[in-house]
């Protein structure tokens, strides 16, 4: 699946054939098992058929800045807009499953198992009950002076392992507990500032014990 300017294009991965076209323009897509999403003007999120090419569903979210970072998990996607709502929408149908509000802005989040992991501007972590959206444990604050990615949200800023939370910030790459949030360990970054952009593509993998960096470093769990 690809992009070019306002149409999709869908080719066979063994022959190299098109399956589909479509003339549709849209933002930051996620690829998912059945659909694609991605954001378009006008502040909605739509769901493009994979096999057909055909639009399932659309949906209309704030009337401000949305196009922020949408998370996927068992047939559902939790959207987060600027207005600091959270909305987990059932993947098939598009219909709402809960919306809630928060007073603080998010910076990143993350899904593991029956829990929504997110990270605010406050330095704290909130942890959510995926099936209702109820707040179930908050974070005291960290200890890190450096959450702000130049005021934007982004999902990859914070990464949930089987034992601990990393969290990429502009100074430092930082582990949690998981549970406790008590600091495992912090390393420094080379640099004093990452530029816009680079903290949503720098955090790339968590294997077993350990995260590995897109510039090669690996750090033990």
């Amino acid at each position: 699946y690809y992009m070019v300017y306002d149409s999709i294009f869908s080719l066979s991965l063994s022959t190299g054939s098109l399956n589909w076209k479509i003339k549709f323009s849209g933002l930051f897509p996620v690829i998912t098992n059945d659909y694609i999403l991605l954001f378009t003007l006008g502040y909605k999120l739509n769901a493009i058929n994979k096999s057909t090419g055909a639009i399932a569903w659309s949906k209309d979210l704030s009337s401000s800045n949305s196009y922020l970072p949408i998370y996927v998990a068992e047939g559902k996607t939790l959207v987060y807009t600027s207005d600091n709502k959270y909305t987990l929408v059932n993947l098939g149908t598009g219909a709402d499953i809960w919306k809630i509000s928060s007073a603080d802005k998010l910076m990143s989040f993350a899904i593991s198992g029956d829990n929504i992991y997110a990270l605010t501007d406050s330095a704290r972590i909130n942890v959510l009950r995926l099936s209702d959206g109820q707040l179930m444990k908050q974070s005291d604050q960290l200890q890190t002076q450096s959450l702000n990615y130049n005021g934007n949200a982004f999902q990859n800023a914070m990464i949930v392992a089987d034992t601990a939370i990393i969290l990429n910030t502009n100074l430092k790459v930082i582990a949690v507990g998981k549970s406790s949030f008590t600091p495992i360990w912090s390393v420094n970054k080379n640099h004093s500032k990452l530029e816009l952009g680079s903290a949503a593509t720098i955090m790339q993998l968590v294997l077993r014990d350990s995260v590995y960096l897109s510039n090669g470093v690996k750090y033990k769990l």
